[in-house]
């Protein structure tokens, strides 16, 4: 990552990109699962701050996890 784009995601002006994500998390020796969860927040919340239904659909998300549970691509 250059260090304009580097700047642009300290000042919150972009987000880190999921490899982005876990090369850093890997640098400072960090949970890559819950850093890559806190840049899928941060992507929800400004792609959805001004909707009022944003906060409806988090409480979804916990209320009843096995319906909205991701699906694993692998499984055979």
């Amino acid at each position: 990552m250059d260090q304009a784009h580097l700047s642009k995601v300290e000042l919150g002006q972009r987000l880190l990109t999921p490899n982005q994500s876990k090369a850093i998390a890997v640098f400072f020796d960090l949970d890559t699962t819950d850093f890559e969860a806190r840049r899928i927040v941060e992507k929800f919340r400004i792609e959805h701050a001004d909707n009022p239904a944003a906060e409806t659909a988090i409480h979804m998300l916990h209320d009843d996890p096995a319906v909205y549970r991701c699906k694993n691509q692998n499984a055979s």
